[in-house]
């Protein structure tokens, strides 16, 4: 069975934008179930634990869950979360299939027909050949350029 990475917005200024950030997560998490998959959601996992210990705690331990799983689908809200955009960064420099979550459909995040629907990747496989990594690449120089320089644990990543 293949284990998916929610990636979304957590932290909120009151606790019920937290809540609300997890409930979209868990929407995105069923999902994933839905169609097959195992959704690794840490927003549910960790929802009661906000302000028990630092940030960088929290974000560096989503990372490392992050990199254990087969792809990663992307929350509605994703760009404004400066831990999703490390986490997106970092599963794109992986080579990792990334999908987005709109409606009830999950659609592939970057726009290379190889990957094909959520559904299609997870019943079919998915493989990156050379031109894929390099349209990946090419990508990559897109979202710096709109949402500037993204850094995980205070390095910057870029493709």
């Amino acid at each position: 069975m293949k284990v998916v990475f929610i990636c979304g917005p957590f932290r909120g200024k009151t606790a019920w934008d937290v809540e609300q950030n997890v409930r979209r997560a868990e929407r995105v998490a069923w999902l994933v179930a839905r169609e097959g998959a195992m959704p690794l959601c840490p927003h549910a996992n960790t929802r009661f634990f906000n302000g028990t210990l630092t940030d960088e705690f929290w974000l560096a331990g989503t990372m490392a869950l992050m990199c254990l799983c087969h792809a990663v689908v992307l929350v509605p809200g994703w760009q404004q979360s400066a831990g999703s955009r490390g986490e997106y960064a970092e599963a794109i420099d992986r080579e990792m299939p990334v999908f987005v979550a709109r409606d009830t459909i999950i659609w592939p995040s970057v726009p290379i027909p190889r990957w094909g629907y959520f559904h299609h990747w997870l019943h079919n496989g998915w493989l990156a050949p050379e031109e894929t990594r390099r349209a990946m690449a090419a990508y990559r120089d897109v979202l710096a350029e709109r949402y500037g320089a993204m850094t995980v644990d205070g390095a910057s990543v870029r493709g």
